[in-house]
């Protein structure tokens, strides 16, 4: 990743802030356990979800931040893009067939 965008600081510090945040195992585990109605999650199953979750997010922004660009819009993201960078991976990964 470094030697592919060393010469997009925007994207490095993107990248950075994405490893640097995190998601409270607790609240991830309650989920879990409310739809599987079974007991809490494993300690592997909890890391392989927040991973989950973490990488679904980091490609929900960056398809926000996309949309945002070819829209010509400047500032924050707004609910807008990220209403739109969902349904754009929702299609992509055809999670819409299986309603």
């Amino acid at each position: 990743m470094q030697t592919e965008y060393k010469d997009r600081p925007d994207i490095r510090k993107r990248y950075e802030e994405q490893s640097a945040c995190s998601f409270v195992a607790n609240d991830i585990s309650t989920v879990m356990q409310k739809i599987a109605s079974e007991a809490p999650p494993s300690a592997e199953a909890l890391t392989v979800m927040t991973s989950f979750c973490k990488s679904f997010m980091a490609d929900l922004v960056a398809e926000a931040f996309t949309i945002q660009e070819v829209a010509g819009d400047q500032g924050l993201l707004q609910a807008r893009h990220i209403t739109e960078a969902y349904r754009r991976l929702e299609r992509r990964a055809g999670w819409a067939d299986h309603r």
